[in-house]
């Protein structure tokens, strides 16, 4: 397994189907999914292991797109993601990098009010790239971006805590959690 990225063999909707619906025929770059929109099936799973969401947003890219380097947090950290990716082709793919030198970049607000740190391509070198599956456990405290194929994707996103400490869960701590619904 890399540090990146890795997929999960669990068969449970993160978002009710209505709302999913209303999301791709939206489009829109970037949409917070509402509490109450986020399954009970997917609360429950998480709960069994003491996780909680603290958020949720969609992430909708055309064809062809690539997105913005970015981290999902104002510095580099290690925070993971929970990701379901809905239409993509075989060319989608997410890639993760790391600075040549001191870290630039300039710190945004998301719709949410969530802080994210947008980055200079030249300021970054590329590490890894892979397709992300349905779904998948990402990596998003590093530097990284999407670019989409032929086809749209929609990305649906939830951002993981740990109930027990009230901090933002951690690769190594999602890894050993989910270790027994690990694709390999």
């Amino acid at each position: 397994m890399n540090n990146f990225c890795y997929h999960l063999n669990i068969n449970i909707e993160p978002i009710d189907n209505n709302f999913l619906s209303e999301l791709v025929s939206k489009k829109e770059k970037i949409t917070i999914i509402p509490k109450e929109k986020i399954t009970y099936e997917i609360i429950n799973f998480l709960d069994s292991f003491n996780l909680g969401i603290a958020g949720g947003l969609s992430f909708y890219r055309s064809a062809n797109n690539e997105s913005a380097i970015h981290m999902d947090c104002n510095t580099i950290q290690d925070k993971v993601n929970m990701n379901w990716v809905y239409f993509q082709d075989f060319q989608s793919r997410m890639h993760w990098y790391k600075f040549k030198d001191t870290p630039k970049y300039k710190i945004l607000t998301l719709p949410n009010g969530d802080n994210y740190t947008d980055i200079l391509k030249e300021d970054v070198e590329l590490i890894h790239s892979e397709k992300i599956e349905f779904p998948s456990i990402v990596q998003a405290g590093i530097p990284h971006s999407v670019s989409t194929g032929a086809s749209e994707r929609l990305c649906i996103c939830l951002c993981l805590t740990n109930n027990l400490t009230n901090k933002k869960l951690t690769w190594d701590e999602s890894a050993n959690i989910f270790s027994k619904y690990t694709k390999i």
